[in-house]
């Protein structure tokens, strides 16, 4: 006999500090239209609860099977988005010892038909896998300028969590 289940549609779990924008999507007839952000007169990005002025933006293009993980920033926050006709998996980890999700781990799929930006706090590791059939594009804002010769990045290992984080969950 086959052990039968259900599927689990409860909310995912969350980090502290970790924000998801959604901004508005138009589709017409000739096309679709999707604004990314905002900002207020003194460069804060609209819809961001906490402080969050851009000092740079970059642009990732992420090859089939690519996994690009894990780092972290003690002093940077990151404004990550995956246009809608773009997927990208993304795995998060609380690494602040004071923070009431310490040592949570959070999972989510950016794009896929979504309009959305995620917030990354500082002291949360990230990274991003494709593991689909089509290369993808992820850009980033981030709250300091990038210094090779000073950088706030720091590295894990891309499976310190295990490699299955970066599976399609079958099922």
């Amino acid at each position: 006999m086959q052990r039968q289940t259900t599927k689990s549609y409860a909310k995912k779990a969350t980090i502290d500090g970790v924000e998801i924008v959604n901004s508005p999507w138009f589709s017409t007839v000739d096309g679709n239209f999707a604004e990314i952000l905002r900002y207020e007169a003194e460069g804060q990005v609209r819809g961001v609860k906490q402080e969050f002025v851009i000092r740079q933006l970059n642009w990732s293009y992420n090859l089939c099977g690519a996994v690009k993980a894990y780092h972290y920033h003690q002093h940077q926050k990151d404004l990550w988005f995956c246009p809608p006709y773009d997927r990208l998996l993304v795995n998060l980890h609380d690494l602040r010892e004071d923070s009431p999700t310490f040592d949570s781990h959070m999972t989510l799929v950016l794009g896929a038909g979504k309009n959305l930006a995620l917030v990354i706090p500082e002291g949360v590791a990230h990274g991003c896998a494709n593991p689909f059939e089509k290369p993808m594009s992820l850009f980033y804002a981030v709250t300091q300028q990038f210094d090779p010769d000073s950088p706030d990045e720091w590295r894990l290992a891309w499976d310190t969590w295990g490699s299955h984080v970066w599976e399609i969950e079958k099922g």
